[in-house]
């Protein structure tokens, strides 16, 4: 039982079979979708979440079932647009199958910040100008693809690439006179925030 005395069941698409200590853990390749589809029905599972981050398969060694073989091509054409594209794929092809995908922060609102300032400090006029400059940058980038974030300074944007956040900021030099600039994090178009939101944290 979870928060809310909901039965539940995992779908554990991990090598390293992360929930087998649970009972209610199946451990699945993340291309045997008939076994997926047939588990979740076999235990009258009509909603699913997404939880944790789920890797880009390598497409010629993953295991398929039948249904497996049957989606796999519909699912490479768009991995081939962007994680947006393909997470989005996914959640239709369950949505064909009767199973519906609820937001991932469904049982944990605590996660999600409300609207407003978390810190003491307050973008001041060149920050909040830092801010603009992002999100056009990242309004013109590719819609389907990964990138949710960039640094903005000194009218220069710097945006993410496919290794993250982390790296971004490691490659930003510091300035000795003004270190100053903005980090922005902002949802594509085309992402669903069902299962892909972008996230700041530890």
């Amino acid at each position: 039982k979870i928060k809310g005395k909901k039965n539940y069941l995992i779908i554990d698409l991990t090598k390293k079979k992360f929930f087998k200590k649970d009972k209610n853990s199946h451990s699945i390749s993340v291309g045997q979708f008939g076994k997926i589809i047939s588990k979740l029905k076999e235990n009258n599972c009509k909603k699913v979440l997404f939880a944790g981050k789920v890797q880009k398969p390598n497409f010629s060694r993953i295991k398929l079932d039948l249904k497996g073989i049957y989606y796999i091509p519909r699912i490479i054409k768009k991995s081939k647009l962007g994680d947006a594209a393909l997470l989005k794929e996914i959640i239709d092809i369950l949505k064909n199958e009767k199973i519906q995908t609820i937001s991932s922060t469904a049982y944990t609102p605590e996660l999600n910040l409300s609207k407003g300032n978390y810190s003491k400090y307050r973008p001041d006029k060149k920050d909040k100008k830092d801010i603009n400059n992002a999100l056009r940058a990242l309004n013109k980038s590719n819609q389907y693809n990964h990138i949710q974030g960039a640094i903005s300074r000194d009218n220069f944007i710097t945006l993410e690439k496919q290794e993250g956040t982390q790296k971004m900021l490691k490659k930003i030099k510091k300035k000795k006179k003004n270190n100053k600039g903005v980090l922005v994090k902002f949802p594509k178009k085309k992402q669903d925030p069902r299962i892909d939101l972008p996230t700041i944290g530890l």
